[in-house]
């Protein structure tokens, strides 16, 4: 029973993800007033991911990944002339890819049993 139960909690915290997280990833700081920027996603991702229980951290990944390219595609279909998808696509898919691959180094890294290191799961995301 208290293994369904984490599975339900899971998936709840794969649907807020999967909601809030390609919102989160268009709210940009430019600290500089240049083209470098810094996007809270991926700390607010590395604390949805110490929160996840039984479901592995790669799935999430990849359900992130794809919710963060739709959403940024719709957007800018609905708010760019001359939208072509294939473009678009090219431009947004890293995202994919970088939240493929980050959740997939700290299912690796196996980052959840860490919750008592707070500087090594620190370190661990760091790299």
């Amino acid at each position: 029973m208290r293994n369904s139960a984490n599975v339900k909690n899971d998936l709840y915290i794969l649907i807020l993800m999967a909601f809030s997280l390609p919102i989160i990833s268009e709210l940009k700081f430019y600290p500089f007033h240049d083209t470098f920027r810094i996007s809270f996603s991926s700390a607010v991702f590395l604390f949805f991911l110490l929160w996840v229980k039984k479901i592995p951290l790669v799935l999430y990944g990849i359900v992130i990944g794809a919710s963060t390219v739709i959403f940024r595609i719709t957007i800018d279909f609905i708010f760019k002339s001359g939208f072509q998808f294939y473009s678009d696509f090219l431009l947004h898919f890293p995202a994919f890819f970088y939240y493929l691959v980050f959740s997939y180094l700290l299912y690796i890294t196996k980052v959840n049993s860490f919750h008592n290191n707070p500087i090594l799961i620190g370190i661990l995301a760091t790299f």
